[in-house]
């Protein structure tokens, strides 16, 4: 299936949507890339999993949004492109779409306008999901816009990381369960949740450790009884 594309009419300063935009990339660990002679944000190499694209752009008032992904072949070796939607990799094109709703949330939302603004008081800086995006005339206050907080990433790296106290004792599932937990828990530090996030980080990290230990000893033990 082709990209997915929306033009959304915001209504809102260039700098609003530039702002959030990049801040929302930023925590996705998106990268600014050329891709085809596109400018483009992209996650991923494409070594493990299907590399993910997304692309901004603004022009009178309405932001166009473009989403796609990379078509798998072989493990390394994608062909073509492939939207958000469809039977055919469901599970991957639910995280790219999840990612695509949360960013037309966030452009969509109704910001105070620059007048309005000179009413409101500056969002404190550890506000949940607050920040000023846009900077009003000197005179007036920052405009506070809701921008993207990945809180529930911490979260998934805690329990993540609590999990894998115990599923370390299996090296295949402890590594799974640490590599995501490191991911998440790496997305999650730029989030309000830091401590949680980085308490799921140490976690996951020695369940990774953890594991490759166990598979190491019962690997040397397995031998050792081979040849003695």
């Amino acid at each position: 299936m082709s990209r997915f594309m929306i033009d959304l009419p915001v209504n809102q300063p260039e700098e609003f949507v530039r702002f959030v935009s990049q801040d929302f990339f930023a925590k996705e660990g998106f990268e600014l890339s050329r891709y085809k002679q596109e400018t483009v944000w992209r996650k991923g190499m494409g070594l493990l999993t299907c590399p993910q694209f997304m692309k901004v752009e603004y022009r009178g008032g309405v932001v166009h949004l473009e989403a796609w992904m990379s078509q798998f072949a072989l493990p390394g070796i994608y062909l073509g492109e492939m939207g958000v939607t469809g039977a055919w990799g469901w599970a991957v094109k639910q995280t790219l779409k999840s990612r695509v709703d949360t960013l037309i949330g966030l452009l969509s939302q109704q910001a105070p306008t620059p007048q309005a603004a000179a009413t409101v008081p500056e969002a404190p800086a550890s506000a949940a999901g607050q920040a000023p995006a846009v900077s009003a005339p000197a005179a007036q206050q920052p405009i506070p816009v809701a921008v993207h907080d990945p809180r529930g990433k911490a979260t998934a790296s805690l329990v993540l990381g609590i999990v894998g106290l115990l599923a370390w004792l299996s090296p295949m599932l402890g590594t799974v369960i640490g590599v995501i937990g490191i991911v998440m828990g790496t997305m999650g530090r730029k989030s309000t949740a830091r401590g949680r996030a980085t308490a799921g980080l140490v976690l996951s990290i020695l369940t990774v450790v953890a594991s490759a230990g166990n598979f190491i000893l019962s690997v040397y033990l397995m031998f050792s009884g081979i040849f003695w």
